[in-house]
């Protein structure tokens, strides 16, 4: 069988402008994180917020990227700045409840954030 990749067109469009901005500003965590997005879905990164506030703790100041799914298992004691391909709604809730900043990966990609403040999640 063909390997298709994904088929939602938001999130070819998203590898697509990933992989260009890799390119033009010389920077393989956003190919690295392309990559990730090009998996099957099933093969994707599902991620709960208890994994989260553990690598929040060890990462400070750093934005944490999910190539996946955030879930809302678990509890947050403190404020996080996660990007998500997608997030449950119960994972939104907790993260807004205590002012973190749960963003799309196209936004952080749009701000021009540096690699040394980003922390791939798998």
């Amino acid at each position: 069988m063909r390997r298709t990749g994904p088929t939602k067109k938001s999130t070819r469009l998203l590898i697509r402008a990933l992989k260009k901005a890799s390119i033009e500003r010389k920077q393989r965590v956003w190919k690295t994180i392309a990559q990730l997005l090009e998996k099957p879905r099933r093969q994707r990164a599902y991620v709960n917020l208890q994994k989260i506030r553990r690598l929040n703790k060890r990462f400070k100041g750093k934005t944490l990227v999910v190539p996946g799914k955030v879930l809302g298992t678990g509890i947050l004691e403190e404020k996080v700045s996660v990007s998500a391909l997608e997030w449950s709604e119960s994972a939104y809730k907790k993260i807004t409840a205590n002012q973190g900043n749960l963003a799309s990966i196209k936004s952080v990609l749009e701000q021009k954030e540096k690699p040394a403040h980003i922390m791939i999640i798998k």
